[in-house]
């Protein structure tokens, strides 16, 4: 059997792929066809999400960062675009009435998370920023601005792009806002079940983001199993994931 996780059309590694089933249980391969229009978007796996002494930790947060890295080393090794929000908050504004102070722009709370591997080409996607009109939160990197002020989403299109695979941080909030918008704006839209987690200051937050991405029509995936499952990564619970 092949081993290999392949990029295609229908998400980043043809996951969700309408010719190619996403995940099969026993199954260590993935495999579909065309990879130039996909692309890897990383949401907000920062300090202050992903590291316990954070002031906004994402319970078991660390343990996506292996997955993801996975995740864009084959994004890299097939030169599939890569893109890697962050929350890049001023010092005062109303979202910290509603969270605690976190990655505030320039401190090191705001910087990418130990461990995560960031590519040279990696495009920066800042949110957060207090310049949004709908999400005035900053939630949804779809609505983030690159380096030359274009937002996510219309570099995606500007490249071509009609597939996005989604993983991140944290999955009730910037994960689901992503994915959702990305979706409403014509985009295949994958996120990786073993690549989030979620605050859940509900119980049942992750459960129902899931939900509502899938009502969106987003796919949600499992891809661990087989050879590339990272064993510092375990496959997430139904509390921490979902």
């Amino acid at each position: 059997m092949n081993n290999n996780i392949d990029l295609g059309r229908g998400g980043m590694f043809g996951l969700g792929s309408d010719d190619v089933p996403a995940y099969t249980e026993g199954s260590n391969s993935v495999m579909c066809h065309s990879v130039e229009r996909d692309a890897l978007v990383v949401v907000d796996v920062q300090q202050d999400f992903a590291n316990p002494v954070g002031s906004l930790y994402v319970k078991d947060a660390e343990q996506v960062i292996p997955v993801i890295n996975m995740l864009t080393a084959e994004a890299m090794r097939r030169n599939v675009p890569t893109f890697f929000s962050r929350d890049w908050h001023p010092e005062n504004t109303p979202h910290f009435d509603k969270w605690p102070v976190h990655c505030v722009a320039g401190t090191p709370g705001a910087g990418f998370a130990n461990g995560l591997v960031v590519p040279q080409s990696a495009n920066i996607v800042s949110k957060g920023l207090g310049l949004e009109v709908t999400d005035v939160d900053g939630y949804s990197a779809a609505n983030g601005t690159l380096i030359d002020g274009s937002t996510l989403a219309e570099a995606l299109r500007a490249a071509s792009i009609n597939s996005v695979t989604v993983v991140g941080l944290a999955t009730d909030y910037c994960v689901k806002a992503t994915a959702i918008d990305l979706a409403n704006a014509g985009f295949y839209v994958t996120v990786v079940h073993e690549a989030i987690r979620a605050v859940n200051i509900q119980p049942n937050d992750g459960r129902d983001a899931r939900r509502a991405m899938q009502d969106a029509g987003v796919s949600i995936v499992k891809i661990l199993g087989g050879v590339f499952a990272p064993k510092q990564a375990p496959a997430p619970s139904e509390s921490q994931a979902v």
